[in-house]
């Protein structure tokens, strides 16, 4: 069967916006989340708004967090 991958996006440090899932806007725009959980094929476009600085884009099991970082965005070991 196909594996079923996703991207748990986080940015520590920085505001992230919801704006839409799958190219559907939200009831109520914009959505503040703390993560974003995007499964295979999944689309979403988030605002971000971030302090002068350097951030690092991570996908993870609760990356920054948990202190599990993965670098491949495209697939999580944590499954």
């Amino acid at each position: 069967g196909a594996a079923f991958y996703f991207v748990d996006i986080s940015l520590e440090g920085c505001e992230l916006q919801l704006l839409q899932k799958d190219g559907v806007y939200l009831m109520e725009v914009p959505r503040p989340v703390s993560r974003m959980v995007i499964p295979t094929g999944g689309r979403a476009d988030v605002a971000v708004r971030c302090r002068p600085g350097r951030y690092t884009l991570a996908s993870g099991l609760h990356p920054g967090a948990s202190g599990t970082f993965n670098g491949n965005m495209y697939r999580n070991p944590h499954l």
